[in-house]
């Protein structure tokens, strides 16, 4: 049921990105296919790639308890990261969502 929905989606999206393109196409004169794509864009593409791979080994030799550790320390550790390099401040909506998943 799943694969029907995507594979709807999937040729509905590219139906309509590729009449975008079509009408880009005849106002530049140029097809661009990865257009507007910054250095983070390809770093979150490819982290997510990954993420996906190392969601698929835990659920091939682990449990879904390891999952669910996963995600919570995944959780702690962007956090961390929002913090040093991006300089984010938390909220108290963020201590709240953090004290249900730890307890």
């Amino acid at each position: 049921q799943n694969l029907m929905l995507y594979t709807f989606t999937i040729l509905v999206n590219f139906t309509f990105w590729s009449g975008a393109q079509y009408q880009q196409q005849h106002e530049d004169g140029v097809f661009k296919l990865f257009s507007g794509f910054s250095f983070y864009t390809w770093l979150i593409i490819l982290t997510q790639a990954f993420n996906g791979l190392g969601m698929s080994a835990v659920f091939k030799y682990g449990s879904n308890l390891v999952r669910l550790f996963i995600i919570s320390c995944a959780m702690i550790v962007s956090t961390t990261l929002s913090i040093v390099v991006l300089g984010v401040s938390l909220n108290v909506m963020y201590f709240l969502t953090l004290t249900l998943i730890i307890f």
